[in-house]
This record gives C-alpha cells, structure tokens and sequence, in this order.
C-alpha cells in the first residue's frame, strides 16, 4: 500500500490522532490529508501526467511532503531539490519544476527553462493548516492513469553529480515494515527527524515508516533544530554526530533529558566522547546506525560500552559480507572490501557506468572496508579510497581517525595521504575547542601512528561538510594543501 493510501486510511479511522508535529505546530491525521487531497486536485487540474518526474522546489520539509505525496497519488515520481541549480544538475528526462507563485527561489525559472523542465504552481498555501469540513474525502476509486509514482533520493553530489536511487511503491511496501523492527517503531512513537530533506534516507523513509503506522512524524527547520527535543511523548530521535553536537551546546530547557526517548545516530563515527556526552546529557539509550541510501540501514547497535561504538550490531537479514579483491567472502577477522546483497535497488538511475561500477553479482559495494567478528558483528575500517600508503602498506584511516579523536577529546580528525618526491606524506587535520600541548600530541600520534615516521598536522576550524555532515575529503585536501601556513608535525 502506497503511503498517501495509509495516510488516508489514518484520517478515515483515526482523524484525530496526530500526524505530525510541524516547527511545533501539531497536525491531525485529518488535517494531512486534507491538505493532501486539496494540492492533488490542484495538481490534477494542471494535467502533469503520469510518468513525468516532479522537481520539487519549495521551502520547507511540509510543503514538500504535502505536494509529493499528492502527485505521487498521480503517478507523478518526485525528487526534493535543495536549490534552483540542483535542476539542471539532476539531469532528468521529462522532468517538471514544480513551485508556489510567492515562494519561487532566485533563479529558478531560468535554470528551469535549461533544463527544459516546465514549471508548476503548487498552492501557496499547502501549509495552512485548516481541517476540511465533514469527513475526509477518500481519494477517487478510479485509479490513476499509471501505478502510484515513485520517489528518488540522491546521494553525495560532492562530485559534482548526483546519483540517483528510484524508490517504487514494491521497494517501499516491501522494506517499510522491516524498518519498524530496526526502530523498535509502534502507532505511539513520535519520531523527530529534524530538517533532513526528502532527497536523503532519513529524511524520506523514516517519515513514511511513521504515516505507514499511524504514527507521529516530528519535523523542524533550522536555526532552533533542537526545540523539537521538547515534543510531548517524544521516543524516537534520528541524526547525524554534527547535529547531535548541536543539541548537546543547546540550552538545557530547550534539550530536556528523556530516558524514554531512543537517539539513534547514523552518517558517520560517532565519537567516544560524544556518546558520553549524549548519555549524560540527553538519553541513556543512544544507538548506532549503519547504511546507505542504496542499501538501507543494515547495522543498529545499542551502545553499552565503547566496544560497541566500533562494532556493529548487523540486521537480521542484512546480507553483509567482507570480500577480497576477487570477490571471494574472507574469514572473521580478516579485513577486506564490504558487500551488501541488494535489496530492490540494484542501479543507480540513468547512469550505467555508476551501476556497473557498485552494483555486482546482486550485491551493493559501498566502498567500505570491513572486517567481520566471529559474532557476526561489523567493524568499518574507512574508504577503499581514503587508505594511506605508509611504507608500501595500505592502511585504513577510520581506527587511526577514531583512536586520534576519542584520545584527544576532538570534534573530528581526518587522516590522508598525498603523494612526494619521498613517498607517501601523511597529514592529520584535527578540529578541537581544547588546547592540545605538543607533548600530547606527539604522545597521540606516536599511539595512533606508529609506522609514520612523520605526520604533518593542521589544526581546522571547521571540516567542510556536505548535507548529511560528512567531511567532504576533496575539499578538505585542497583547503590544506593549498593553504602555505606553518602546521605541527611529529
């Protein structure tokens, strides 16, 4: 069942119940669907057609669930962009701009006519949350001209070009319900999913798991993100380590303690200290998320010690193995190149050469290394590339990042290597708020490093970071490198 279909099954049976909590604003099971009915018949009056793909440009998380899962009841397929370039960058066929008349983004009509994408008014007032007189209206029995359309999240746009993952109505029917198990998620969560877009996986999916129960999806916009932690009732919290930083410095009125609630964080290591600091602050109950938007989540792990902080809990079903560069599956303990058996995507849309490079023998190939426990447990030991050659070794950066980081008390470090005239040059970028002594530092390197004879390290104010917070490396390497500062070294 498509979720605008449960959406409106939730409004016929239970319009009361609570939908959604909107930068505080609670809405009605009847309230959404109401809302959704009225953008569909605005959108239907405007004959998109089925087949086309919807180029969503609105401001804001509920504007643009509202119109997306309205032209989705259409047979539209949607795509959330963050700006008006993300159009032409995209790079879709048959493709449409859909935006409000008083709320279009600077540029938008122009980078819209490159594209060849027409625009489309949604209703300035998706958001008004007004309930429709009398019962919800169900939508029309006669179905629409195609299947419901499906949505595309995207990946890192880092390079440039994003890829594209086509989620249908079969993958999210089918993978829906095993996320209910992996949240521990019943019709009474409240689910608090911040401001992450619907162009990611926790932005998109974990919404849809909440409407597919009945349950309560929490969504609030930037600057003030961690108001949202003072929601009634709230048991489920999902971020990254650089928003969790953020509701840690938030005032301690605004972040309340709740014990009841479950922090589950995900897109990236979380720090020793961070999740001491949550623990404290925020939850005893604070969980590791591992995945990807091709693959899903396929690692929840509870943490109760620092052990856990490095190896994963592994879903049941995840279908995970660690392989060597013949893809032959290697022994527990043995480090190697990870593989996750596909589960419904198997391409990235209109980019073969992408497919063919990570999607093999009916498995995804994140790019990861990994070494699995004799448990069954998983530890990541960083990128394929992002490996430092010291000596003619290959070295994986994520334990020597981790150790650096949980010893220094850090916000982040990253560990690369470039090429010289005398080998590999390894460099250390670090970002902390402590003042770190040389003799600390030296004792940590020589800890974390003890094969370099030498490391260059840069103290960094701030990591650039794409939309999920992840260090943008590239970017990272070409600040440094092109910077002619003085740095530490050992």
């Amino acid at each position: 069942m498509a979720v605008v279909d449960s959406i409106f099954g939730h409004a016929r049976a239970a319009p009361d119940s609570l939908a959604l909590v909107h930068n505080g604003q609670a809405w009605t099971y009847r309230a959404f669907a109401g809302a959704i009915e009225r953008a569909r018949r605005a959108f239907a009056g405007q004959a998109i057609g089925g087949g086309r793909v919807a180029i969503l440009c609105l401001d804001g998380p509920l504007d643009g669930w509202i119109a997306g899962l309205a032209l989705r009841s259409l047979g539209v397929t949607t795509v959330h962009a963050r700006s008006a370039e993300d159009i032409e960058r995209l790079a879709l066929n048959a493709a449409c701009a859909v935006t409000t008349a008083g709320g279009a983004w600077p540029e938008l009509e122009a980078a819209a006519a490159r594209a060849d994408a027409p625009l489309v008014l949604a209703p300035d007032d998706l958001c008004a949350n007004a309930e429709p007189a009398g019962e919800v209206e169900p939508l029309p029995s006669t179905p629409p001209p195609m299947p419901p359309g499906g949505h595309i999240l995207l990946t890192s746009g880092t390079t440039g070009a994003y890829k594209k993952v086509l989620i249908d109505t079969a993958d999210e029917a089918r993978n829906t319900p095993r996320r209910f198990a992996m949240l521990g998620l019943t019709p009474t969560s409240v689910i608090d999913v911040f401001d992450f877009g619907g162009w990611t996986a926790i932005g998109y999916q974990w919404p849809v798991c909440a409407w597919t129960l009945g349950a309560t999806a929490v969504l609030q916009q930037a600057p003030d993100r961690y108001r949202s932690l003072a929601t009634p009732g709230l048991t489920h919290v999902l971020v990254q380590p650089q928003l969790l930083a953020e509701l840690l410095a938030a005032p301690a009125d605004m972040a309340p303690r709740n014990d009841a609630m479950a922090l589950f964080v995900g897109a990236g290591v979380l720090p020793l200290a961070q999740w001491r600091a949550a623990r404290e602050r925020l939850t005893h109950d604070v969980r590791n998320m591992v995945g990807s938007t091709e693959t899903g989540t396929i690692a929840v792990t509870r943490i109760e010690t620092p052990e856990d902080l490095a190896w994963h809990q592994l879903c049941d079903g995840a279908g995970v193995e660690v392989v060597d560069e013949a893809d032959r599956p290697l022994p527990p303990g043995q480090a190697g190149v990870v593989r996750v058996r596909a589960n419904g995507v198997d391409a990235y849309l209109g980019d073969p050469e992408a497919s063919a490079a990570f999607f093999r023998h009916g498995c995804f190939y994140p790019g990861d290394l990994g070494v699995l426990r004799e448990d069954g447990r998983l530890s990541l030991q960083g990128r394929v590339t992002d490996v430092i050659n010291v000596g003619g070794d290959k070295i994986a950066t994520t334990p020597i990042e981790t150790a650096l980081q949980d010893r220094l008390g850090a916000e982040a470090v990253c560990v690369f290597s470039v090429p010289g005239q005398d080998g590999e040059a390894v460099h250390v970028a670090i970002q902390t708020a402590r003042p770190v002594g040389a003799a600390e530092l030296k004792a940590a390197l020589l800890a974390a490093l003890p094969a370099v004879p030498q490391a260059r390290v840069h103290a960094v104010k701030a990591f650039p970071r794409n939309h999920l917070g992840k260090i943008e490396r590239a970017a990272l390497k070409a600040q440094l490198l092109g910077e002619d500062t003085p740095g530490g070294g050992m």
